[in-house]
């Protein structure tokens, strides 16, 4: 099993920002990271991000989602 360390401190460190929360406190976010992905494309991994995306966005009215895809610590082939 991979050591969870970074993962585990970069998932800790976003928050709300107070603003937002006096605003909406009914406000929710949720983050997660995909890691040790099967190899390919960057035309793929987009693909996948916005197939995910809009999923997401199928499940009812209130959610709405966005993604922003970070650059990967290992090249894609």
């Amino acid at each position: 099993m991979p050591d969870p360390g970074p993962l585990a401190e970069f998932l800790a460190g976003p928050q709300v920002d107070p603003a937002v929360s006096a605003l909406r406190p009914d406000y929710r976010a949720l983050l997660f990271i995909l890691d040790a992905l099967a190899p390919m494309t960057s035309e793929a991994l987009d693909a996948a991000a916005d197939d995910l995306v809009a999923r997401l966005t199928r499940l009812g009215p209130g959610v709405r989602a966005a993604r922003r895809l970070i650059a990967p610590a290992r090249p894609l082939l």
